[in-house]
């Protein structure tokens, strides 16, 4: 079994969950296994992908959908009083993405501006994501939004470039969510019609997964910082959540 599908963790409700440990770092440290998740809608976990989710041991889950997303499609409920849950929407309100025209859905800078508009919006999510992560205690944990690609891939991006991750195993990791996206798509037009309508409006690059967006975003960010770090630090994040991080992870 290849390291990428060892990461996958396979369920019956959630289609991109996976485990962000293995990587190795610049300095040659590797990400533990089994500290780190990220995922898509966890709300849809059936009663056995719940008991298969309590054997991880999940202590802290952050929820990156907004407001409306989870009044609509609910919420994960743990099982257990000892898992902790952190509302933290990247964004307040999901926008209208069917509005732009050909020429702007055809740039390849398209999703990247979608990207850094997120980011702009959600900074302080962000800082406060990293934060909550740092805490004593707070891994096992595992980030979602609602297909885990836009909003949790830039979160995992941060993560693991501040971590010290290569760039191009950042790029790939995003890239998976690739495989991820077909079968969501597949259950939705098996499942919901209404859904599948939504999903038709939708620009091509929304459900795509193309590496060249993290590739653009990445340069993006550590050519205005100097660095992820630099980044990180621009949102207000102490320097030393950082190093508990990478304490308690790699």
């Amino acid at each position: 079994m290849s390291v990428d599908a060892e990461r996958r963790i396979k369920f019956d409700g959630c289609f991109n969950f996976r485990d962000l440990g293995g990587y190795i770092t610049e300095s040659g440290r590797t990400l533990r296994w089994g500290r780190l998740f990220r995922a898509d809608g966890l709300q849809r976990l059936t009663d056995d992908d719940r008991r298969r989710f309590a054997e991880l041991g999940i202590v802290t889950v952050i929820d990156l959908r907004t407001p409306d997303e989870i009044e609509r499609r609910g919420r994960f409920e743990p099982d257990v009083n000892s898992t902790r849950y952190h509302h933290l929407p990247l964004v307040d309100v999901i926008p209208d993405m069917t509005g732009f025209d050909a020429d702007a859905i055809a740039s390849p800078d398209f999703m990247v501006d979608r990207y850094e508009e997120m980011l702009a919006d959600g900074a302080e999510r962000i800082a406060m994501a990293l934060t909550v992560l740092a805490e004593p205690g707070a891994l096992p944990a595992v980030f979602h939004c609602a297909a885990g690609k836009d909003r949790t891939g830039l979160l995992a991006a941060i993560i693991l470039r501040l971590l010290g991750v290569p760039a191009p195993d950042v790029i790939a990791d995003y890239a998976m969510s690739q495989v991820a996206m077909r079968e969501m798509i597949a259950w939705v037009k098996a499942t919901s019609p209404e859904a599948t309508e939504a999903f038709a409006r939708y620009p091509a690059p929304m459900t795509a997964a193309d590496p060249d967006n993290m590739v653009r975003l990445l340069d993006r960010l550590e050519h205005q910082h100097g660095s992820m770090a630099g980044y990180v630090t621009s949102l207000g994040v102490d320097p030393d959540v950082a190093t508990r991080l990478k304490a308690a992870l790699l």
